[in-house]
């Protein structure tokens, strides 16, 4: 478990604009984030989520009541990929179901579960 938390604490980076204020990060809608593993996810302004989970591209359904969000069932494109990269795909559509909560900034995106655990930790991208 603590090896799954540390894949999941390297986790991420933020591109795309965000809405926040001294508080953080406020709504989700129009941000995109991108992952150390270089998978992405991206929350559409119109209650949709995709990206890509280091194989296939994925999308879904998310909404977002102030800090809570729930991102829905996902569905994927079927392209096979090395083990490696199938498991940790694997694992990102497992824990995207734990999300329940988010908080952050600009900076620092924390996708969290219902017990206040990070999922996943998502940090800056560079320009």
């Amino acid at each position: 478990m603590k090896r799954l938390a540390l894949i999941f604490a390297l986790v991420g980076i933020v591109s795309g604009s965000s809405v926040s204020h001294a508080n953080g990060l406020t709504k989700l809608a129009g941000t995109s984030w991108n992952t150390l593993f270089r998978t992405t996810i991206h929350f559409g302004r119109n209650g949709k989520v995709s990206g890509f989970a280091g194989c296939n591209r994925y999308g879904g359904n998310y909404s977002q009541n102030g800090k809570r969000v729930h991102i829905g069932r996902v569905f994927s494109t079927k392209k096979a990929c090395p083990a490696r990269r199938m498991g940790r795909e694997y694992l990102m559509f497992r824990k995207l179901r734990d999300v329940y909560k988010f908080k952050g900034t600009r900076k620092t995106l924390f996708l969290l579960d219902r017990r206040g655990n990070t999922v996943f930790t998502l940090l800056p991208k560079r320009k």
